[in-house]
């Protein structure tokens, strides 16, 4: 639960800005919503709910998040806007809840959660996107470092749901506009997608590999490439920091590269980035088997072992 220290750090502050800029009001229901997630992966870390409990509490806390915030689908050049009219409701609501659930999964080496998040929340903050115009994520950021000092390898403080939760709603955040104004704007939508993407396909490569072997998608395991590449001998910080500037090369390539250069600029810059990411990955951990849980007391006797080693050659 060490995402309870850096929630600790970055609420009160919140309420601070909201009071300095006197209107803390249109602040209400995105503070709500993201206390509603942290306490969502507080009550999972704690093991006091079961999964579809757990689902079925996400859910109503991305409905929560949608009465307060909308869909922004805002163009940048060379992608249009992306709107999508009577079903903004239900595309913030979902947008929330799949973020929320990315972020929640890439959390499975020392550090990762740490690099990863605050990448996207510093560019977030850069852009002026939530309380502040930016303020908050840039607390939200140095938090976060914050907490890292003890995350890195051999970690003493490990993020927990309740840090993946609040950093997935706040990420998503990234994409969408306040219902009322003064709470800050939104990224266009290909630049949130985007920086989303190298964790996205690190998931669906895990969900392929469960499928190919008969393992339950719902099952967790420890076989994404991250995780595979620890077990291949590299450092947790250093494959932290690679997935880190996989997200920082995505923001370069649509936020700079694709307005001045179009299309087959960013199709040639993901290929060189991301495929080489991946193809590397792949072939330095081919040979690795993949071995997931047969059941839950099992992956939880096996993620404690993880979790706890003290070195990542262990």
């Amino acid at each position: 639960v060490g995402g309870l220290g850096w929630a600790g750090a970055a609420l009160p502050t919140l309420l601070v800005l909201g009071i300095l800029e006197g209107d803390p009001t249109s602040w209400w229901g995105p503070l709500v919503t993201l206390v509603a997630f942290l306490l969502i992966g507080l009550l999972d870390d704690l093991r006091l709910i079961r999964t579809r409990t757990k689902l079925a509490l996400q859910v109503g806390a991305s409905v929560l998040a949608a009465c307060f915030l909308r869909w922004g689908g805002a163009a940048i050049a060379p992608f249009p806007a992306l709107t999508f009219g009577a079903g903004t409701f239900a595309m913030t609501a979902l947008w929330v809840f799949a973020v929320v659930t990315v972020i929640n999964f890439l959390d499975g080496i020392d550090g990762i959660t740490v690099v990863h998040a605050s990448v996207l929340l510093a560019l977030g903050a850069g852009a002026g996107c939530g309380p502040a115009e930016g303020g908050f994520l840039a607390v939200a950021v140095g938090a976060l470092l914050g907490m890292g000092y003890w995350n890195a390898t051999p970690a003493r403080v490990f993020p927990g749901d309740v840090a993946t939760h609040g950093l997935g709603f706040l990420i998503a955040t990234l994409a969408l506009e306040p219902v009322a104004e003064g709470a800050g704007g939104a990224l266009p939508w290909p630049v949130a997608t985007a920086l989303l993407l190298p964790a996205v396909v690190d998931i669906g490569m895990g969900l392929v590999a469960k499928a190919r072997r008969g393992v339950p998608i719902a099952r967790a395991h420890r076989e994404h490439l991250y995780q595979r590449l620890t077990r291949a001998g590299d450092p947790h910080l250093r494959v932290a920091l690679r997935y880190g500037a996989l997200v920082a090369l995505a923001g370069f390539c649509v936020i700079w590269l694709g307005p001045r250069a179009g299309w087959l600029a960013i199709g040639l810059s993901v290929l060189l980035g991301l495929g080489g990411h991946l193809t590397e990955g792949l072939l330095r951990t081919h040979a690795l088997p993949y071995v997931f849980p047969r059941d839950s007391a099992a992956e939880g006797e096996e993620q404690r072992q993880e979790e706890h080693s003290s070195h990542p050659q262990q």
